[in-house]
């Protein structure tokens, strides 16, 4: 009773160009859950993505990805699951060639990705 599972930040859909490295992350209303990642290559089937259990997931972007789907599934102590929404990789020539490393920050309230190296 009271227990609320939601999010407050959803993945976003990511332009890229080939071999680019970026990330996605969400942040759940409540810190008493746990992540699992799911990636799809149609939007509707879905596949875990083994070892990727926390808010956040770092994506080595090939061509490949291009049309491919992510999102990250938050489960409650009760049991309780909710998918996030879906983010949308889409492979563009017209994107940055550049690579970011990213680190992860954590403060109080949030896990941050933020850009460490661009080359």
């Amino acid at each position: 009773q009271g227990f609320k599972i939601g999010f407050k930040q959803q993945p976003q859909n990511i332009t890229s160009a080939p071999d680019g490295l970026t990330g996605l992350f969400v942040t759940a209303e409540n810190p008493n859950v746990t992540y699992q990642w799911q990636k799809s290559l149609n939007g509707h089937d879905w596949q875990n993505l083994e070892g990727e259990t926390a808010s956040s997931i770092a994506l080595d972007i090939t061509i490949h990805d291009n049309g491919a789907y992510y999102r990250c599934v938050i489960r409650a102590t009760n049991g309780e699951t909710l998918p996030s929404a879906p983010a949308l990789i889409s492979i563009s020539t017209d994107a940055p060639t550049y690579r970011t490393e990213y680190y992860l920050e954590q403060t109080s309230s949030n896990l941050n990705i933020l850009p460490l190296y661009q080359s």
